[in-house]
């Protein structure tokens, strides 16, 4: 059979080189803080039982005093503000919106109440073990700037048995010989402070979750900071996300997932039954692939193998016997 076709050029879809910040939040929504969960709406006295008593209570004697020192102090400094939960009295505090005078917040009460900066400086410990156990869930741009060691939140999330995931993650850094201890720091500072602020264990993150983060992170640090992909791709290949979603961060910004007809027509392919043939094989393919092998098949199929063909034979025409 003999077929002749001219060469027809079709437009390169450049839609996902402009992507709208509140397309990108509608297809991969951030979770929201609800108003109330159970951790936050209990009283004064069960929660003082629940975090002076195991697994909140700290081996060293010393240590354990100046927490339940600093929990003493928070919760009377928060019993200050109105509220019907501790989030509640949390937020009406002003901590949370302070950036990085947040410390001078509780710090203005401290010292009215004619205590030391020692009682200043536990009862800012005691807002990271007061996280870690989900009684409060500051924002992240609160975390962006809070200041806080990643490891003692890591060890408050632990003890109240929303570590899970840490360990793994931590592992993937130190086998991996280009991962600096930076790189590393940073990514499992984020995950944490995700975890922190949005409740639940590393599983429970979303991808719009890292987004926002990175976003808030982004418009307060500024760009620079580094290992956004990596903190990104590591929690992907944790599993956290599942398979459907971009294996990539950039994937993951992008306007949305292509239909297999978008994928290959990017390569603008003048053989329309090649193009239809190319089509059909990914619609063939995507069930059992994710969204980022299907994107590289059509990247070797489409250009690396026809379009090159289209490319360097095909300029004036051509026949295929």
């Amino acid at each position: 059979m003999t077929l002749t076709t001219s060469i027809v050029v079709r437009a390169e879809d450049t839609s996902g080189n402009d992507v709208d910040e509140k397309v990108q939040q509608a297809r991969w929504p951030a979770r929201s803080t609800p108003a109330v969960w159970d951790q936050t709406c209990r009283g004064r006295d069960r929660t003082w039982a629940r975090l002076t008593t195991p697994p909140f209570v700290l081996d060293d004697y010393n240590k354990q005093n100046a927490r339940t020192q600093g929990l003493k102090l928070l919760l009377d400094w928060l019993g200050t503000f109105p509220g019907e939960t501790w989030q509640d009295r949390w937020m009406a505090s002003g901590a949370d919106t302070a950036g990085w005078q947040w410390r001078s917040v509780p710090g203005s009460w401290i010292h009215s109440t004619c205590h030391t900066d020692y009682h200043h400086e536990i009862l800012l410990r005691a807002v990271t073990t007061a996280t870690g156990a989900d009684m409060l869930r500051p924002s992240p741009a609160w975390f962006v700037t809070c200041r806080i060691q990643r490891a003692t939140l890591v060890s408050d999330l632990t003890a109240a048995g929303r570590g899970d995931g840490f360990a793994e993650l931590a592992a993937t850094f130190d086998a991996d010989l280009m991962v600096s201890t930076t790189a590393s720091n940073r990514c499992l500072s984020r995950t944490a402070s995700i975890v922190g602020a949005k409740g639940g264990t590393i599983a429970d993150i979303v991808p719009g979750d890292v987004l926002e983060f990175l976003d808030v992170e982004a418009a307060i640090r500024g760009n620079g900071i580094g290992a956004t992909r990596l903190f990104y791709r590591s929690l992907h290949s944790l599993g956290v996300f599942g398979t459907q979603v971009p294996a990539t961060l950039p994937e993951l910004r992008s306007p949305g997932q292509k239909s297999p007809e978008q994928l290959i027509d990017r390569y603008s392919t003048a053989c329309r039954p090649i193009r239809d043939l190319l089509v059909e094989y990914l619609c063939e393919r995507q069930p059992a692939v994710d969204y980022s092998t299907l994107v590289r098949l059509a990247g070797l199929l489409g250009k690396l193998f026809w379009s090159d063909l289209e490319h360097h034979n095909l300029r004036q025409g051509f026949e295929i016997q």
